[in-house]
């Protein structure tokens, strides 16, 4: 299933059993929605590689090119797409600064071969923040959408009461409800870590 944020907006007012936006407003959803992608993208991230040319007895290298670079995790050098190699010719690296990475090796380049940079960005949901698509799975989008809906009910739930002048023991319900769902985001935020960690590189962050 393609989501984007119409669709995730639609599964918190389904959570929350108000497709009509009686208590909560849109704009209180999507607002969660957004805090929760931000989350998950402290621990989890999109894997993207990219080439550029090396130039000849340079080391250093401007990655600023490289729109939302989070960190580089990996590097190959000297990289030829048509003829690649095998093993894959992993090199040093370390980061300068936020985004000038320094090709630690022994031999100059020679301005003929290209290098292969393998780094992490954010996710991205359509629709949100201009974005064009949307990069988590299902099961982290269902997840983000269980994080929204017991981000609302706790940040709104109060007002949302009194409004609707139930009683205190209602308005304790609705609270164990949001402080359960957010629970078990974090419960699902500590499996996509888990992810992360699993994978292979290593990751070195850029402070950009």
């Amino acid at each position: 299933m393609t989501h984007t944020l119409s669709s995730l907006t639609d599964d918190v007012e389904a959570l929350l059993k108000d497709p009509s936006n009686t208590y909560f407003s849109t704009d209180e959803i999507q607002d969660a929605i957004e805090w929760c992608l931000t989350e998950v993208n402290r621990v989890y991230h999109q894997r993207e590689d990219t080439t550029i040319d090396d130039v000849e007895d340079t080391r250093e290298y401007s990655l600023s090119s490289i729109t939302g670079l989070v960190a580089v995790t990996e590097v190959w050098w000297p990289w030829d797409a048509s003829d690649p190699t095998y093993p894959p010719p992993r090199v040093h690296w370390f980061m300068l600064d936020d985004d000038t990475l320094y090709l630690d090796v022994d031999d100059d380049p020679d301005g003929t071969e290209d290098l292969r940079i393998f780094y992490t960005k954010d996710h991205t949901i359509e629709g949100l923040d201009g974005a064009s698509s949307t990069t988590l799975d299902d099961y982290a989008c269902e997840l983000l959408a269980i994080g929204a809906a017991g981000r609302v009910v706790l940040g709104q739930g109060r007002e949302a009461i009194d409004t609707i002048n139930v009683s205190v023991e209602v308005a304790g319900d609705w609270e164990a409800w949001g402080r359960g769902r957010l629970e078990e985001f974090r419960r699902g935020l500590e499996g996509l870590r888990g992810r992360e960690i699993g994978r292979s590189g290593d990751a070195r962050v850029s402070w950009g």
